[in-house]
Order: C-alpha cells, then structure tokens, then sequence
C-alpha cells in the first residue's frame, strides 16, 4: 500500500483555494498511484480567528467542496479534515 502524508500550505478560511491545492495534490499522488493520501487537519476551511463558523454561506462553501473531494476519491482514499 502506497501511503502519502502531505503538509500542505493552507490559507485561512479560504476553502476555494485551499480546495484546488486539494486537488491537484489528489490528481498527482493518483499519477503515482497512491492508494491513501492524508492531508492536515482543517486542510479545506483552514485555521481562523473569529465567528466565521456561524456563517452559514461559508459552511455550505465547505460542505459543497467536501463533495467535490468525495467525487475525486475514485481509486483513492482520501482523509483530511473540514467542518460543516
């Protein structure tokens, strides 16, 4: 079993951004036929200060990218950490 561990740079709460470096490091470990690729804790919403987490439009934004993560795991496994 190939395993990659990625510390990633994450910007924060920026999920877009954080959600198309997810990506593309999940299209190059699949080239390298990686079975399991493990990203950092809050990965896709990053750390943040304040009460963003009550906002609703940003915890869909996670929640709809989560997803998207979800359509790229076709013969992969993919942990990482988000909210919603």
């Amino acid at each position: 079993m190939r395993i990659e561990i990625l510390q990633t740079y994450i910007i924060s709460a920026n999920p877009q951004k954080n959600f198309a470096a997810m990506k593309r490091d999940i299209e190059i470990a699949k080239q390298k036929k990686v079975h399991l690729i493990l990203f950092p804790e809050m990965a896709l919403p990053g750390y943040f200060n304040g009460d963003i987490w009550e906002q609703n439009s940003f915890l869909k934004e996670c929640e709809h990218h989560t997803n998207e993560i979800a359509l790229l795991s076709k013969d992969i496994h993919i942990i990482f950490g988000s909210v919603g």
